[in-house]
This record gives C-alpha cells, sequence and structure tokens, in this order.
C-alpha cells in the first residue's frame, strides 16, 4: 500500500476537470474539426479527469497527444504544463528516472521565464518521485527548494503545500515535533487565506499530536476539524476524521466510544483504504468489549477488502485480528492458521520496507556524491579566476606559459582531490555500514533507551521502578521431549515458541529480558512504566498459553513431541540495569523476580499463575476470570495467596 504518496499528490488545476464529463471532453480532443486550442485544452482536462480515477496508463496516452498538440500549436506555456503533467503520471506509473528526464523539460522552460511558482510545483513534483522510492531525505530536499521559490514569489497557496509536505515527512521520519512545526505553518496560512484544504491541515496536526502521545489535544483537533468537513459537507473528509478518533478513543481505553466511532465512521465513507481501517477498530472496539462473535464480520470484511487490494500490511493485520477472534471463540486450528498468515505476511511487509530502506540509503549516497563533485567543480573553477587574475599582471610572453602550467597544476590538484573525496566517501559509507550493523545488535540485546544512554556516556545507570510485572515460563517435560528430538529438531521447536513469544509481548510493550535455556523472561512496566501495565503482561500471558496449547495439539497430530507451559506472574519493585563489561545484559534483580519465578513453579500446566499482588492491580478488569487457590506452599516463601486467571467465555 502507497499511504504517504496521499499526503503530498495534488494534481494541480484538477479543479478544472473534476466538474466536467469525460466522455465530452474525449469528444472534444478527437473531433479534427475543433481549434487546436480547444482540443488542446480538453486533452489536457481528459489527462487530468483520467488520473483522478486511477486511469493511469490511458491518462498517460492522452497527455503525450496534448504534447503533440502544445508543440504543434506553438503554447509554450502549455508546453511546460503537459512535460509536467507527463512527469507526474509516470511517477505514478512506477517510471521515476522518466518522471524526472521529463521534469527537467518542464523545469527548464519555467526557469527560462522565471516562473517562481511553476518551478515551486516542479521542485514538489521532484521531491515527490524521491518520496515514492523512499528516499525522505531527498524528498525533503526538493520541498525545501519549493518553499523557498514560493516564498520568494511570495505564492501563499504554494507556501503552505510545502508546509504540509514537510509536516507529513518528518512524521513519516517520525520526527513528531518538526512534524508539529510545520504543520502549524501550513495552518496559519491556510487560516490566512481561508483555504478549504484548512480542515485537512487540522486533522494532520491532530494525528502528529497523537503519535506524539498527546492524546487530549489529538482529540481536540480532531473535533475541530470534524466540524469543518461537516460545515462544507464533505462526507469522505468526516469518515477520515472518524476513523481516527475510532483509534484515539481504543488508545484512551474507550471501546465503546471507539465502536460508535468506527461505525460513524462505516457511515460516511466510500474509500476502500479507509474502509478497512475502520473495519479494523471496529473488530478491535468490539474484542475489547468481549463480544467475539461480533467482532469476527468487520476484521472479515478488512481481510477481503485488503485481499482485493493487494495490501500486505493490511490483510497481516487483518488475520492478526482474526487469529485473536477466533482463539476467543475456541477454534483453535483456524486461529492458528490465521497467526502463521499473519506471520508469513507481516516477514513480506518488512522486506519491503527493508528494499525500500535499502533504496533511500543508496539514493540518498548518490545524491551527497554528486553534491560533492559539484562543489569541487565549483571550487576548480574559483581557483582556475584566480589564477587568470594573477597572469594578467604577469609578462606578455609568459602569460600562455603560466596559464599553461597553472591549468596543469590545477587538473592535477582536482583529480588528486576527487580521488581523495571518493576514498573519503567509500570508507565513510563502509563505517557507516558497520556503525548501523553495531546498532541494530545494540538494540537486540538492550532496550532503545539504554542503549542511546550507553552510547551517549559510555555506561547506563541501574534505575529502580516501583512496580514492574514479571512473566516467567518453563516447559514441562522438556527433558522427556529433549530425548526424542535431534539437537536441531530441538533448537528449532524453541525458536518456534520463543518467537511466538517475542511478537506476543512487543505487541503488548512489554522487554524481554532473557532465556534461560527452556525458560523465558519478559517483564511490564519498564523501561519506560507507559508502555505496558500489569493488564498487559496477563493478557500477553493468555496468548503465550493459547499459541502453546494450539502448538500441541498441532504437533500431536503429527506424532511429534510437544512441549507444555507453566507460567507464572508477579508484580513488585525491581532494580534493572546492565551487568558485565563482556557479553553484557540488560537484566533485573529483587524479590519481586524470585516470587515471579514462585508463582510459575507453583503453576500448572495451560493456566496463567498469579500472585495476589497481580490479582489486586486486575481484578477489576470485566474480561478476565479469577480461580482462587487459596495459600499455596512456595519454595522458600512460605504460604502465599495464588489465583489462576482465564478470559472471560463468550
Amino acid at each position: 500500500m502507497r499511504s504517504l504518496p496521499l499526503l503530498f499528490w495534488i494534481v494541480l488545476c484538477c479543479a478544472n476537470a473534476a466538474g466536467q464529463n469525460l466522455d465530452s471532453l474525449r469528444s472534444v480532443w478527437q473531433d479534427q474539426q475543433r481549434p487546436d486550442t480547444s482540443r488542446m485544452n480538453a486533452s489536457f482536462d481528459l489527462a487530468l479527469g483520467l488520473s483522478a480515477i486511477g486511469n493511469n496508463d490511458s491518462a498517460l496516452v492522452v497527455a503525450r497527444q496534448n504534447l503533440v498538440l502544445a508543440e504543434t500549436n506553438g503554447s509554450p506555456k502549455r508546453l511546460g504544463g503537459s512535460w509536467k503533467l507527463i512527469s507526474n503520471l509516470l511517477a505514478d506509473l512506477g517510471d521515476y528516472d522518466g518522471s524526472r528526464a521529463a521534469l527537467d523539460k518542464s523545469m527548464a522552460f519555467w526557469s527560462s521565464v522565471k516562473d517562481l511558482t511553476r518551478m515551486g510545483d516542479c521542485e514538489i513534483s521532484y521531491g515527490y518521485t524521491y518520496i515514492l522510492q523512499g528516499a525522505y531525505t531527498l524528498g525533503m530536499e526538493h520541498n525545501l527548494k519549493a518553499l523557498d521559490l514560493y516564498t520568494s514569489k511570495p505564492d501563499s497557496a504554494g507556501m503552505s503545500h510545502a508546509e504540509n509536505n514537510l509536516s507529513a515527512l518528518y512524521a513519516a521520519l517520525k520526527d513528531y515535533d518538526k512534524a508539529i512545526e510545520h504543520n502549524t505553518k501550513a495552518l496559519e496560512i491556510m487560516t490566512a487565506r481561508k483555504d478549504p484544504r484548512v480542515a485537512n491541515a487540522i486533522s494532520g496536526l491532530a494525528s502528529a499530536y497523537q503519535k506524539k502521545g498527546d492524546l487530549p489535544r489529538a482529540l481536540k483537533g480532531y473535533d475541530e476539524s470534524l466540524q469543518l468537513f461537516l460545515a462544507a459537507k464533505d462526507l469522505d473528509g468526516a469518515g477520515r476524521v472518524w476513523n481516527a478518533k475510532s483509534g484515539l478513543f481504543l488508545a484512551l481505553g474507550l471501546p465503546d466510544s471507539a465502536l460508535a466511532a468506527a461505525q460513524r465512521s462505516l457511515q460516511l465513507t466510500k474509500q476502500n483504504f479507509q474502509i478497512i481501517q475502520t473495519s479494523l477498530n471496529e473488530s478491535r472496539a468490539l474484542q475489547r468489549l468481549a463480544r467475539w462473535r461480533e467482532a469476527l464480520a468487520p476484521a472479515q470484511l478488512a481481510e477481503r477488502l485488503a485481499t482485493e487490494a493487494g495490501s500486505l500490511d493490511f490483510r497481516a493485520t487483518a488475520y492478526l485480528e482474526l487469529s485473536n477472534v477466533h482463539e476467543a471463540l475456541g477454534d483453535k486450528t483456524r486461529a492458528l492458521d490465521e497467526y502463521r498468515l499473519f506471520v508469513q505476511l507481516n516477514d513480506s511487509v518488512r522486506n519491503e520496507e527493508n528494499t525500500k530502506e535499502q533504496t533511500r540509503m543508496e539514493m540518498t549516497h548518490l545524491f551527497d556524491r554528486e553534491q560533492l563533485a559539484d562543489s569541487l567543480a565549483n571550487a576548480a573553477e574559483k581557483e582556475r579566476m584566480t589564477l587568470e587574475n594573477e597572469a594578467q599582471v604577469a609578462r606578455e610572453r609568459n602569460r600562455r606559459n603560466v596559464l599553461l602550467f597553472s591549468g596543469i597544476g590545477l587538473l592535477g590538484l582536482a583529480g588528486g582531490l576527487y580521488t581523495r573525496l571518493r576514498y573519503t566517501r567509500k570508507s565513510r559509507a563502509a563505517i557507516q555500514k558497520e556503525k548501523d550493523i553495531s546498532e541494530g545488535l545494540l538494540l537486540n540485546i538492550l532496550p532503545a533507551e539504554v542503549a542511546e544512554e550507553l552510547k551517549r556516556k559510555g555506561y547506563a545507570d541501574a534505575q529502580h521502578f516501583d512496580t514492574a510485572t514479571i512473566l516467567f515460563t518453563d516447559f514441562k517435560g522438556f527433558t522427556q521431549a529433549s530425548e526424542k528430538l535431534t539437537p536441531q529438531e530441538l533448537v528449532e521447536e524453541l525458536n518456534v515458541c520463543f518467537k511466538a513469544f517475542d511478537h506476543i509481548i512487543t505487541t503488548h510493550g512489554i522487554e524481554k529480558i532473557k532465556t534461560i535455556g527452556d525458560a523465558y523472561m519478559c517483564a511490564g512496566g519498564l523501561p519506560d512504566p507507559s508502555t505496558s501495565s500489569p493488564k498487559s503482561v496477563v493478557f500477553a500471558a493468555l496468548e503465550m498459553q493459547a499459541f502453546m496449547v494450539a502448538r500441541k495439539a498441532e504437533r500431536d497430530t503429527l506424532g511429534n513431541p510437544a512441549f507444555e507451559m507453566r507460567l507464572g506472574i508477579h508484580t513488585g519493585p525491581v532494580v534493572a540495569g546492565i551487568v558485565g563489561v563482556k557479553k553484557f545484559q540488560y537484566d533485573i534483580w529483587g524479590d519481586t523476580v524470585n516470587t515471579a519465578s514462585r508463582m510459575e513453579s507453583s503453576g500448572e500446566v495451560g493456566r496463567v499463575n498469579i500472585s495476589e499482588r497481580t490479582y489486586e492491580l486486575v481484578k477489576h478488569e470485566a474480561d478476565l476470570v479469577f480461580s482462587s487457590r487459596g495459600k499455596i506452599q512456595a519454595k522458600g516463601k512460605g504460604e502465599m495467596e495464588m489465583f489462576f486467571v482465564e478470559r472471560l467465555a463468550t
């Protein structure tokens, strides 16, 4: 799915074509008796109209005919516009080099007549081609050039367009402060000129605040933009805002409000991708309300529409929601099949993202190299002019020799500098590559906040957390199962289970601490207490046990040995930090850890055993049910109150 281009792509002059019938435009264009000017204008608007309904191949054919008419008619301004139109269509069809070649022709004309607005439009389109390739840095470079051109004019509409694009770019790069800064500037300009797009700008600003974590401010912005969309009778815009509010209500833990907002959005929106997103939010809200059977239909609709649209990321998300619903409904086999599809599609999405990131890095490197070459050429030119000025005061009979030897020296100097710069660039690239690999490995070992502190200070301070929720697992019968498996099979089966656990806890914002043999340990509420809660850890534990039950059923069917698991949870204070200087790792200490371990060893296979402390923190959750076990003897702890927890059956 290409979501970012929707934020950037505004076809200029499309309003002229929007209200006209395409058949009428086609008939004017094809009527040889009409004046060339009328046919030229009609073909231009027809190409825009075809592009607006997604028929880019036909639009490109018409646009090229329009270019022929512009060349024949001798209309230079229309010629510049035709090349621009062709460039935009080629970009949408994925021919980015062809698009930039067409833009070069358009830019050459607008530069010759010093039309700053049209030059800015070309810079926007240059940026658009790079954005589609994932080269956000280059996209930003051209949008900044466009902003300079629009400001020089000045052109307030262009300035707001460029500011809005820059906001979306910074949001894509997760620099939300910068995104808010540029969005605010765009909003100020739009408000001053009474631009009808102001509702979109306010909604975009609210989205940036939501991603930054300022949910009350985001909600206020969504409400403001919703009123503007409704006043303008823009139902599609209002539908988008209702969907955004649905996601915000889910983040606030208000499933009833989220459900109402999603259903309101579905009444208004007509766009497939919008329907997919809203249906997923509707399913999530129903799941939070434990209305599992009702949650099935919207998730199935999202999966069907995502499949038709060829959207891997939406399909993956839909399968994950379907897996959750079928698991809750007791259909373990289907839940497992859907979870596998989620994993497969999610891996494909990541591969696409990696390819896109690689393309972005390669293109950024190419751009940097070209910039260095340009700088070198400028430096050489300045040196040549200096030598020429010196030669003017020399004797005439030595003038040619001075220039000759200076020129030779300059060429040698330029060649040496260029070689040195290429060597430096290659060295830096190699160092950066190694640095990226090291950073990736470091983030696999340590939480991001701790890794950043370690890089900044050379060490990381230990931290005390008043409330952390510790989860321990252990496989029953591991020794017996290992005797029936080869070492490779044993490791592969452990890897399957632990990869599933990794995914589950990541989804719930929980930090993995370590694995010790067949034991798995993770913690909620650290290193950032806002990322997870005791409730998050309990739900993750239930999902882990559900996975193990489904996995055992699958392997039993095949006649293969399978693991069964005990799982225990306890909440309390811990100390967390890095230990050692070789093969160091992030670890936690304290009596809470020991107690959590006792909850696991005192538990039962297939159940989630929690301490009295954890029970007190989650007992009011409506979608959980608890079974008191009374006081159980725990090794080294004496008798302790324990509880089994399960999901509420529907």
